[in-house]
């Protein structure tokens, strides 16, 4: 939510301007936790989140809970996936966006992007440059959405 998305802007500060109800988890979330912020028109998206989302929790979003991911699927599922993709000495790099199902990280994908970053050897800097990737991605998929609806 901290990182800077546009014109000095967070994550936070774009959701707020434009009145979009958001929820930053630092714990594992519970619907009971959530339900007065989910109905049928809501899309929820995940951006790391550091835990698994159990069966219960996803039906309540009938489709329409999202998973943000940085690397290649289905070769890079679960934790670790940048870090893992240096290790391997990857060089396609990839954002998406798929649906969160039952398993881990395997939900259809509905959203994809794939690159061949710069030469890189820490995580955080594939980290760097996958973030600005994932905001073109974003951006895009936003586009989409508007002309649909």
């Amino acid at each position: 939510m901290n990182s800077i998305i546009t014109e000095n802007k967070n994550l936070k500060i774009l959701l707020e301007a434009n009145e979009i109800n958001y929820i930053e988890a630092e714990k594992h979330l519970t619907f009971d936790s959530i339900k007065t912020f989910v109905d049928e028109y809501t899309l929820g998206i995940s951006f790391g989140a550091a835990w698994i989302f159990n069966c219960e929790f996803i039906k309540n979003f009938d489709n329409r809970l999202l998973n943000c991911h940085s690397t290649r699927l289905p070769q890079y599922r679960g934790g670790g996936d940048m870090s893992w993709a240096i290790l391997r000495g990857e060089r396609i790099g990839a954002s998406l966006l798929h649906l969160i199902d039952c398993g881990i990280d395997t939900g259809n994908i509905i959203k994809y992007k794939e690159y061949i970053p710069p030469t890189m050897k820490k995580p955080v800097d594939f980290e760097q440059y996958t973030f600005e990737q994932n905001k073109i991605l974003f951006s895009d998929f936003f586009k989409e959405l508007e002309d649909i609806l």
